[in-house]
């Protein structure tokens, strides 16, 4: 081999080795190729045990649950009537807290649902539904009337982003390092892919492992969003002739991180599925990606 020969292959394997190491530039529509096969366009919806992609803020203001006091007439006594019955308007009621009254006589609940005293009755709690049974009948114009007490929920936290608006999904478009992301109300965010590393140690996609890229990216909402896209990559199978195409796949893909917004953060999680990937395993040039 010539002098010259020997020079020019030298070049080309530090062309090819350099070609293998990618870093971000302020340029974001610089990618080197040879990441060219790292995908995580897709939708990403809540992981597991999940409603929203993005978790809920802390509140703002918050109230403790507590219990109110109430009472309703149930009727009124006629000297012959000694059932009664009607719904409590406010549950769910307070086990234990029910009792009716007409005149001289009572009727007290277990916390079980049974009234007993001078009669008999029952009381749902959840429902509200109640009877009562007097021994003797309430005397013409007695009002009968229950008492108890309800339970009033506390205030809870706002799932939501600052917008009010609950984000189910978040849908990347990828193109190199750049990226586009569109949640599930219309917002839209744009930013870039920082750095990626590959759990195999290899840049070219002929070598399965972990594959994490850094993100950020702001919201026309004054959001931001950024954290890590990562996706388990099996690689494909390298023909007998080094060069045939073959198909791998990048599964589990999964976002994680930060959503700020207002001065609120709140955890992101979303899961994307499978992309099957086809590069010619010789020369690493892409030839097809599918979701």
């Amino acid at each position: 081999m010539s002098r010259l020969s020997r020079v020019c292959a030298g070049a080309l394997v530090l062309a090819i080795v350099a070609g293998c190491e990618w870093e971000s530039s302020s340029d974001e529509d610089s990618w080197n190729s040879a990441w060219n096969w790292v995908n995580f366009d897709g939708v990403y919806r809540p992981a597991a045990g999940r409603t929203y992609v993005v978790s809920a803020f802390a509140p703002q203001t918050t109230s403790p649950a507590s219990t109110q006091n109430a009472s309703q007439s149930l009727g009124t006594g006629n000297g012959a009537q000694a059932n009664f019955n009607g719904t409590l308007g406010n549950t769910p009621v307070v086990a234990g807290s029910v009792t009716v009254t007409a005149g001289g006589q009572s009727l007290s609940d277990d916390a079980s649902g049974n009234l007993s005293g001078n009669g008999t009755g029952s009381v749902n709690y959840n429902t509200g539904a109640i009877t009562a049974s007097f021994t003797l009948a309430p005397s013409a114009g007695q009002n009968v009337i229950a008492s108890y007490q309800y339970s009033v929920p506390g205030s809870t936290p706002n799932p939501q982003p600052g917008s009010g608006q609950a984000i189910y999904s978040i849908t990347v478009d990828q193109t190199g390092n750049v990226l586009a992301f569109t949640d599930s109300n219309g917002v839209t965010y744009s930013g870039s892919i920082s750095g990626v590393s590959q759990g195999g140690g290899d840049s070219s996609g002929r070598t399965s492992g972990l594959v994490t890229a850094t993100f950020s990216v702001s919201g026309s909402n004054g959001a931001t969003i950024s954290g890590t896209l990562q996706g388990d990559y099996t690689a494909p199978s390298v023909g007998t002739d080094g060069t045939s195409a073959g198909s791998g796949q990048l599964a589990n893909r999964m976002m994680q991180g930060t959503y700020a917004q207002g001065g609120q953060t709140g955890d992101v999680q979303g899961v994307g599925g499978t992309t099957t990937i086809t590069i010619n395993t010789g020369t690493n040039a892409v030839v097809s990606v599918s979701n």
